[in-house]
């Protein structure tokens, strides 16, 4: 085992014999949030779907560290193929004794969330070593496990998610100089570029979910990039080595559901009844994508928490890619208007993610709907890409702003119910 293991430890590390190590140029905006982090002592958690660049982060990471520190001081490890605890803690024991004790040293550890009770580990070796800086990422949430109960004080969790727009169009190398302080004044300047974006925006909502496919033009090798590297792998290897799941083919029609219904509305009692199995488990096989990150639930806004359980869900897939790929549509399927609406409405909200504590949607009996609503820092921000001038106005008499596309009436009763609020933007 020994031997082994320090073969597979040098084959992972070949810093540590002087080899040139570099990187891909482009950096993710969150890149340099972490770099900053990189100082502090708590363990950094990386969470994101798979090819969503997770390991190249981590790589641009050790690149950066390795300009002022001891080649030695730095050890990565991948869990894609070894699931065991015994290891986690073998590799920590074999490196922490024949390795430099002087100095910190930084410990990247990637698909982590494989290794069962790895939180427990890591929070053994933090406790008993100040010189210790972990990073892991995992194309799992990394709440699995309860792992921010166990290693509470101890760790920051920070989100890659796919390709925002900006990123796409950076990855092009298309460069845009938009001026202007306020929304109206931006989208006045970004009119310039109007053909550009309105193309690249379709490219990006066709395979714009992965560094990987930014530059790709081959549709089928966009799908089956997406289909085999991302979904077969998620489906039937990464959910089922955490989760007990008896039904595989249930989970699979569950996220072709997802993909198809994007920022629709949905029931469990539903949702079990077209897949065929009981609603428990519909709901746990939701869960289950959700944790992986290839979907997220989104819940009616109300201030009862046991209404919110019981009212009509809202399923978005995190890319709209995604769901093209599922579906093994072309480019064409971008010029179905209700369709492209329902995509446009799934990339605002994963880009509402980014910004926002909390997320929901409003949903009132009469079908006044606004389809985000963002709570930042106890705020509540309507994001609405439906609303006439007249709702508008409303809004802002209200003391907020609205972020607008067009087209219908959102009545009087649903602003009156933000503004008694009192915190409304």
């Amino acid at each position: 085992m020994e031997e082994i293991l320090t073969r597979e430890l040098n084959n992972s590390n070949p810093w540590w014999f002087g080899e040139s190590f570099k990187t891909f140029k482009y950096r993710r905006t969150l890149y340099f949030e972490l770099k900053k982090f990189l100082k502090y002592r708590q363990i950094m958690a990386i969470a994101g779907i798979r090819r969503a660049g997770k390991t190249v982060l981590m790589n641009q990471l050790i690149e950066e560290l390795l300009k002022e520190n001891n080649s030695k001081n730095i050890l990565f490890f991948s869990f894609e193929e070894y699931h065991s605890k015994d290891t986690l803690e073998n590799i920590l024991y074999h490196y922490l004794k024949n390795f430099p004790k002087n100095n910190r040293k930084y410990i990247f550890f990637d698909e982590i969330q494989k290794v069962k009770y790895w939180q427990d580990v890591l929070k053994r070796f933090y406790d008993r070593d100040n010189n210790i800086k972990f990073i892991v990422c995992g194309s799992s949430s990394l709440k699995i496990s309860q792992s921010k109960e166990s290693l509470a004080g101890r760790i920051y969790d920070f989100y890659l998610p796919c390709l925002s727009f900006i990123e796409f169009l950076q990855l092009n190398e298309i460069s845009l100089k938009i001026k202007g302080n306020s929304l109206k004044e931006k989208y006045d300047s970004a009119l310039y570029y109007k053909e550009i974006l309105e193309f690249q925006f379709g490219e990006y909502i066709f395979k714009g979910a992965f560094p990987e496919l930014a530059k790709t033009q081959d549709a089928k090798i966009i799908n089956k990039y997406i289909s085999n590297s991302v979904i077969e792998r998620i489906i039937f290897k990464d959910i089922p080595e955490v989760f007990d799941v008896k039904n595989k083919q249930a989970l699979n029609s569950i996220l072709l559901f997802s993909a198809r219904e994007t920022s629709n509305l949905f029931t469990f009692e539903n949702l079990s009844q077209i897949i065929g199995i009981d609603r428990e488990t519909a709901k746990k096989y939701v869960n289950y994508l959700v944790l992986s990150l290839i979907i997220d639930e989104l819940w009616n806004y109300t201030a009862s928490a046991a209404k919110q359980i019981r009212t009509n869900k809202k399923v978005h897939i995190i890319h709209p890619s995604i769901s093209i790929a599922v579906q093994k549509y072309r480019r064409e399927i971008l010029s179905i208007n209700e369709v492209m609406g329902r995509y446009v409405e799934s990339i605002v909200y994963q880009h509402c993610r980014l910004f926002a504590d909390r997320l929901f949607f409003w949903r009132t009996p009469q079908k006044e709907e606004v389809n985000i609503i963002a709570e930042v820092k106890n705020k509540l921000i309507i994001t609405c890409l439906q609303a006439s001038k007249s709702a508008i106005e409303k809004v802002k008499k209200a003391g907020g702003e609205i972020i607008v596309k067009e087209v219908k009436e959102i009545k009087t009763p649903l602003i009156e119910k933000f503004k008694k609020l009192g915190k409304t933007k």
